[in-house]
C-alpha cells in the first residue's frame, strides 16, 4: 500500500512539473547559501565572506547558522546549484550570473551595493546580489560583509519564526 501511494504521489509530482511552463521550485534548506563569484575574487574575499556570513546560533549548543558553498559560475555545477533557495551572486552588471537577477530588481542600480531579487532561477528563491563596479575589486566586497551577515541572519530568523507560528 505504501509503495502504491508513493508511486502515485511521484507520478502526480512528475505530471505537475512537466505540465506547466513554470520555473521549478527552489531546493535546499533556508540556512544553505550558494555563492557564485569570479574565482579570482573568491580567492581574495572568500574566507572573510564565509566567516562574516556563517555566524553561530545557540540552540542546545553553538552551531553554524549557515552552510555556505562556493561555486564557480562558469562550472557545470552552477546550472543545478543556482536553483537553491538562497543564492548570493557577486559580480558586475555585465556578468552572465548577475544579469538574470537584475531583471527582477525594481530599485535603482548603483554599484557597489547589495540588492535582492525573488524567483530568478526557481520559485520561492531569494537571490542576493553584491553588485560591483566594472573594475570588480575585493575592496568593494569587504565593507558589505557586515550588511550581508545582518541581512541573512534577519531573513533566517524571520523564516524560523514563520515556521514556528
Amino acid at each position: 500500500m505504501r509503495k502504491t501511494v508513493f508511486l502515485a504521489a511521484s507520478a502526480l509530482a512528475l505530471v505537475g512539473t512537466t505540465a506547466c511552463d513554470e520555473v521549478a521550485l527552489a531546493f535546499g534548506d533556508a540556512n544553505s547559501i550558494i555563492i557564485a563569484a569570479h574565482p579570482e575574487l573568491w580567492d581574495e574575499v572568500g574566507e572573510e565572506l564565509v566567516a562574516g556570513i556563517e555566524g553561530t546560533v545557540f540552540t542546545v549548543r553553538e552551531e553554524k547558522t549557515f552552510t555556505v558553498t562556493y561555486v564557480d559560475p562558469s562550472d557545470q555545477d552552477w546550472l543545478n546549484l543556482r536553483r537553491f533557495r538562497q543564492e548570493l551572486v557577486i559580480g558586475r552588471p555585465s556578468d552572465p550570473w548577475i544579469e538574470p537577477a537584475l531583471q527582477y530588481v525594481q530599485e535603482e542600480i548603483n554599484p557597489p551595493q547589495v540588492i535582492q531579487a525573488q524567483n530568478v532561477w526557481a520559485r520561492n528563491q531569494t537571490v542576493t546580489v553584491v553588485l560591483l563596479a566594472e573594475d570588480q575589486q575585493a575592496a568593494q566586497v569587504r565593507p558589505l560583509v557586515p550588511q550581508l551577515a545582518t541581512l541573512f541572519d534577519r531573513q533566517f530568523r524571520e523564516h524560523v519564526l514563520s515556521k514556528m507560528y
